[in-house]
């Protein structure tokens, strides 16, 4: 096991009639084996060894400070939501080769943190859910995009606080849904993608065997060895419409 540490700072932050502390760094970590076959796992570039990422192990690690997104919301039993133009650190180690860089250019990422199920439905959110997405241009030109997500509508994850500062280590292997998703397209090399998802939506056992929020420790082969941060985003309204037409 390995500690990932994250800076922590409260910032007061207030929208509409709501309002809550959020961490200067959020951090999403997801780990596990990659379970999209052929179309929607492959290593063109080689930078993970080349050819089908099918059935390796991976860890995807995003993360970005929120000072320096110009969204942050936060409503009490419902969500806390980060999005905007923040500078993003991805980290991803793929069967013992690793990749990081920063996206600085052209970027975009969303956190989103939801625990209207922990809270008990009070305020009539009905589910917990922990997200970040991002996407972006690094320094070399390379175009990086990703998505962190899980949620479940039964299982109650996220805890009594949908603070974006919350520190938590997740088996999302029985959720409604979780998933993980990373692109990479080289200038020279070309491109790199995988896709990891499961769930009862999808009606196949979880790629995913641990999600880390802010810190805590991550579960790793000995083949794996990555620390990293990053971001991430659409805002929290496409999400819930994404959600709802699935």
């Amino acid at each position: 096991m390995k500690a990932i540490t994250s800076i922590l700072a409260a910032v007061a932050l207030t929208v509409g009639v709501a309002s809550s502390a959020s961490a200067t760094v959020f951090t999403y970590t997801s780990s596990g084996t990659i379970s999209g076959d052929y179309s929607d796992s492959y290593d063109y570039s080689g930078i993970f060894g080349g050819g089908s990422l099918f059935g390796k192990s991976f860890t995807l690690t995003t993360s970005f400070d929120t000072n320096n997104n110009y969204g942050n919301e936060s409503y009490p039993n419902q969500y806390s939501n980060s999005y905007g133009y923040a500078p993003i650190s991805v980290s991803v180690n793929v069967d013992g080769h690793s990749y990081s860089t920063t996206i600085t250019n052209n970027n975009w990422g969303q956190g989103y943190i939801a625990n209207g199920l922990s809270a008990g439905n009070v305020a009539g959110y009905y589910l917990d859910e922990v997200y970040t997405y991002g996407y972006g241009n690094a320094n070399d030109g390379s175009y990086i995009q990703m998505q962190q997500y899980a949620y479940d509508y039964w299982d109650a994850f996220v805890g009594s606080s949908n603070s974006l500062d919350i520190s938590r280590t997740i088996d999302p292997s029985n959720f409604y849904v979780n998933y993980a998703y990373f692109y990479l397209s080289d200038p020279t090399a070309g491109s790199t993608y995988f896709n990891t998802y499961g769930g009862t939506a999808y009606g196949v056992s979880s790629g995913i065997q641990s999600i880390v929020i802010n810190g805590g420790n991550v579960p790793e082969p000995e083949t794996l060895a990555l620390f990293g941060i990053g971001l991430l985003g659409f805002v929290a309204t496409r999400r819930r419409a994404k959600k709802q037409a699935a």
